[in-house]
């Protein structure tokens, strides 16, 4: 049986409650908190120090509350990859503050599954659910061992799979978006791997001023999400 862990934040923990696919195991809130927020019989109230102690030697604000709650199961891609539209890709994405900042604008851009690298991935890390701020919970995440085979896997289901690196010629303002999405980012330091561009269909650039080398990769997400509903959006209208 997996470990139940201790996650921290209004957002993060309040949307833990509501998804009926968390076990929530206990409910702890600090003195002032409003518990009217919560639905749920588990609450324990305690002194802030104690949600303190729990999170000791993690530079975080838990905002005075904090919960148990078990993992979520994990799902497997090939069940679930009919149902997908459009999705994001990160390539040896490893902060998990980055990560987490990434799943929240995912979920905003109305973006329904990410693909993490399993080495890359700890569902459990409290700094990726905080940055996530409850978006992890609206979600699918799945965290393949091979991204190149997942890629193939992909472009076998029709997927077009979309790379983005400050060097391509093309630009992200001027790209036609297929049908079904893959958007795939790279690491905070190097970028796709020279492997992974080969086996995108598509590589883009975000123009962006020649005095800025390159865009976080949070941001970079952001960006092109920004940009890939408001194209799509006004394609359809």
């Amino acid at each position: 049986m997996k470990k139940p862990f201790w996650i921290c934040g209004k957002h993060t923990v309040l949307s833990a409650i509501n998804n009926p696919k968390r076990k929530i195991v206990e409910i702890i809130v600090g003195k002032n908190f409003d518990t009217s927020l919560i639905k749920s019989n588990k609450i324990k109230q305690k002194d802030n120090y104690f949600i303190d102690k729990l999170f000791k030697g993690i530079d975080i604000s838990h905002q005075n509350i904090a919960a148990l709650v078990l993992p979520l199961q994990e799902i497997d891609l090939k069940k679930e990859i009919k149902q997908i539209k459009n999705l994001l890709i990160l390539e040896s994405v490893t902060d998990p503050r980055n990560i987490g900042a990434i799943i929240r604008s995912a979920v905003a851009f109305n973006i329904d599954s990410i693909i993490i690298q399993k080495k890359y991935f700890n569902q459990n890390s409290v700094p990726m659910l905080k940055a996530a701020s409850g978006a992890f919970e609206f979600i699918k995440v799945f965290s393949p061992v091979n991204l190149n085979q997942t890629i193939l896997e992909l472009k076998k289901n029709d997927f077009w799979v979309v790379g983005f690196d400050n060097r391509s010629s093309q630009n992200i303002y001027e790209y036609k978006w297929p049908k079904k999405n893959a958007f795939i980012f790279g690491s905070e330091g190097f970028g796709l791997r020279n492997l992974i561009q080969k086996n995108c269909d598509q590589m883009l650039r975000i123009p962006i001023n020649q005095n800025i080398e390159s865009l976080n990769v949070s941001n970079a997400v952001a960006s092109v999400l920004s940009i890939y509903q408001s194209k799509t959006m006004f394609a359809n209208s």
